[in-house]
């Protein structure tokens, strides 16, 4: 399973949904075309109308430290994944 950190090269085109290693109410840290979004769950994602117009970020914004405190996310397990789905 791959960790990435703040500072690290984005991941590859085949990686499309990470989690924070640390409880977040937005734990997911999604792929879209344009870029990266952090979200609760995948109905958040999908919601219409949407909740908002949020802008996908750049990897390293996306992943930048928060308060000085590095960011870390790592690939979903397979039973997290199947609660991606559900969520």
């Amino acid at each position: 399973m791959s960790t990435w950190r703040t500072g690290d090269t984005e991941p590859a085109a085949n990686v499309t949904v990470l989690i924070d290693t640390k409880p977040s109410k937005t734990p997911y840290l999604v792929r879209q075309q344009e870029g990266w979004l952090w979200a609760a769950g995948l109905r958040e994602l999908n919601a219409e109308p949407k909740p908002s117009r949020r802008t996908p970020l750049s990897w390293a914004f996306a992943t930048s430290a928060d308060d000085g405190v590095p960011c870390e996310v790592r690939e979903l397990t397979a039973t997290e994944h199947g609660f991606w789905e559900i969520s």
